[in-house]
């Protein structure tokens, strides 16, 4: 007998609580779908119900088992809906939000290339720094950075990226570059003023001791372009995301400081509200980040770059 289809039988007799009523929603008689259950006991080798002519009741066992069905059936539904998906072109318009810095510097050419696959999408992106909710505001996935995603939602990891600490090589020939976490008080600090403690920056390192420092800075803002224009402009020390600073560390316009400590690592998420019947347009752009920026991101090559004398 089918196994997956005796485990559908015994879903459905469990849920609607006898055999008569679960029949009808599986197009089968009563006696057939005894007949199902019991192969499954057979199978096992354990009662999954206790029955009388009056009333059926689940064992411990059947219902350890009805909820290991549950997933099993709706892992074969699922799996069934990637693989109907795959046969369908991505089109329609594909709704996305995205964090500040990160959408100017990285959607852009990502969508680009994304669109010259699938000419049958179109995207509308909406780029902010405030938290948006997919649901009540109607975007199909968002990119977010940072801590875990809201686990109401289902996430996939994009790519990873870390905290540089960094400024120009005119400011460092004039200021001298920090030895230690500590010198930093010394140093004037750029502040980016949408963190919840923005002038608290937090080292480790390779033994795992941390350092917190608490920065002096002559310059505050809540605006991630102004603050990367003033450290190019030699005007501070910054620490700032991996993907927004590792083109100008290549050019060398900025510097990387204090490499021998670790500072935050960053996780960049795609999330979308469900995983069941995902539409080909979200599903096909997701797999398209992940393989653009999967491995080891362009801007992760800072690391590349020769530290300068004593940072």
């Amino acid at each position: 007998m089918d196994r997956i289809l005796s485990m559908a039988v015994f879903k459905r007799v469990v849920d609607a609580g006898s055999f008569a009523g679960a029949a009808p929603h599986l197009g089968m008689s009563p006696e057939m779908v005894g007949n199902h259950v019991k192969a499954l006991e057979a199978h096992l080798g354990v009662r999954l119900l206790n029955r009388t002519t009056r009333r059926m009741r689940v064992t411990e066992a059947g219902a350890a088992y009805h909820a290991r069905c549950a997933q099993i059936l709706s892992d074969i539904e699922e799996a069934e809906a990637e693989a109907g998906a795959q046969q369908v072109a991505p089109s329609g318009i594909l709704r996305i939000a995205g964090p500040m810095t990160f959408g100017e510097l990285h959607l852009g050419s990502a969508i680009a290339a994304y669109m010259d696959r699938h000419p049958a999408v179109k995207v509308d992106v909406f780029l902010s720094d405030r938290y948006v909710n997919l649901i009540d505001e109607g975007f199909d996935l968002a990119i977010r950075i940072g801590e875990p995603p809201d686990s109401s939602l289902i996430s996939r990891r994009v790519a990873s990226a870390s905290l540089v600490l960094c400024a120009s090589p005119d400011y460092l020939v004039r200021n001298g570059a920090p030895q230690k976490p500590a010198d930093l008080s010394q140093h004037a600090c750029l502040v980016y003023a949408d963190l919840r403690s923005p002038r608290t920056w937090r080292f480790s390192d390779a033994k795992g001791h941390t350092e917190t420092v608490q920065i002096n800075g002559p310059f505050s803002t809540n605006n991630p372009q102004l603050l990367l224009s003033l450290a190019a402009a030699g005007h501070g020390v910054l620490l700032w995301p991996s993907f927004a600073v590792g083109a100008e560390i290549l050019s060398g316009r900025l510097v990387p400081l204090l490499t021998q400590w670790r500072t935050r690592e960053l996780t960049i998420w795609a999330l979308y509200p469900h995983r069941q019947l995902l539409s080909p347009k979200v599903r096909s752009f997701v797999d398209f980040l992940v393989q653009r920026y999967g491995g080891e991101p362009e801007w992760e090559k800072w690391r590349l770059v020769s530290k300068v004398p004593g940072a």
